[in-house]
């Protein structure tokens, strides 16, 4: 049974969570807003994926943040979650969705992540939802996805020699992170 100190830190940081998904996604809109469209053919550091491959893969995947959102809110599993492996689902999405130039994946990117930043906030920390590793309360799920938006983020920009600083409200994904790892470890 979690101590009461634990319980106030767990609800602080699950109650951050909205805010940090916020401030770390609006500055990555900014970031990869910035990469000239000219340069998305490039190779990323995503073995096999172009620059354009990988924002179209965190645009699909903030589509899933928002679906999970949707689906807990009546109850319900999302449906694309259910056979989510992230060793083949990304690349299998990626050949299954239409075709797009690099503004079109711009403009869906933008408007997903402004859809994710919303929902962020949408569930109760307590709220347990379906994700393609199981039941988690609703922060996790955030984290877990801004976590692989963060690596995205850095998959896109690096190549390109255009990465952005950390900033202090990565702390908290990388928390995630490291208790993630500690608990598999």
């Amino acid at each position: 049974m979690a101590t009461f100190r634990e319980q106030q830190v767990r609800f602080a940081f699950d109650q951050d969570v909205p805010r940090v998904n916020r401030v770390v996604r609006e500055r990555q809109l900014e970031v990869v807003g910035g990469v000239p469209l000219d340069e998305w053919a490039r190779p990323s550091r995503c073995p096999g994926w172009s620059v354009h491959d990988v924002v179209r893969h965190v645009a699909q995947m903030n589509e899933m943040v928002v679906g999970v959102a949707a689906a807990a809110r009546v109850g319900e599993r999302y449906h694309r979650a259910r056979r989510f492996d992230p060793r083949t689902t990304p690349s299998e999405w990626l050949a299954e969705a239409p075709a797009a130039d690099p503004e079109e994946t711009l403009a869906a990117y933008v408007q997903s992540t402004g859809a994710v930043v919303e929902a962020g906030g949408a569930l109760g920390a307590d709220v347990l939802v379906g994700t393609p590793v199981g039941l988690q309360v609703w922060p996790r799920m955030v984290l877990h996805a801004l976590f692989d938006a963060v690596v995205h983020e850095r998959d896109v920009t690096e190549p390109l020699g255009r990465s952005a600083p950390a900033i202090p409200e990565q702390l908290p994904v990388v928390a995630y992170v490291l208790l993630v790892a500690a608990r598999v470890a």
